[in-house]
């Protein structure tokens, strides 16, 4: 049977009534390896593809990383700032990839750098603003081109009707 093993360790620290009573600041610094023994490989997995045989992979598929994550907040406002870095390994030790035998457990990917606002308008009101960034990745198969980088964007808009106004609402 494939059996996934994952360690991890970090390390926080916050400091409580920066610039105010009611704020913070901190910073998160993790790392973690998952490891996954006997990995189940399905040739031709896929719509177009013919599945004639399913055998455990000849060594591990490997999944290591580290996050460093800064963070603020107030009364009505916070806001997080975290970079990223994951190496993913086939079992054949090159990059995992969409064109491997072992798509379906995901596809390496670029650093990650994400800035994340959210401020409170009124109490059943708030704003948020969400940027990521992935950087293109050139670590990858032999043969495979670079994979591109890409930002997204997202903006959103929460209301959390109080009490009172779903009693107004019946």
């Amino acid at each position: 049977p494939e059996v996934a093993l994952q360690e991890q360790a970090g390390l926080r620290w916050q400091y409580d009534g920066v610039l105010g009573r009611d704020a913070f600041l901190g910073l998160d610094a993790r790392v973690y390896r998952t490891r996954i023994r006997d990995y189940q490989v399905v040739p031709g997995e896929g719509a177009v593809g013919v599945t004639d045989r399913i055998y455990n992979a000849p060594d591990d598929i490997v999944s290591e990383g580290w996050e460093l994550v800064g963070f603020w907040g107030g009364e009505r406002v916070n806001a997080t700032l975290a970079y990223g870095h994951n190496d993913v390994r086939d079992y054949d030790g090159l990059p995992l990839d969409t064109t491997s035998t072992s798509a379906r457990i995901g596809v390496s990917t670029g650093d990650r750098l994400v800035l994340d606002l959210l401020a409170q308008l009124r109490p059943d009101l708030s704003l948020g603003y969400t940027v990521e960034n992935v950087q293109e990745l050139t670590d990858v198969r032999p043969g495979r081109p670079v994979k591109p980088g890409y930002t997204i964007h997202d903006i959103q808009l929460v209301w959390e009707p109080q009490s009172t106004t779903i009693q107004q609402l019946r």
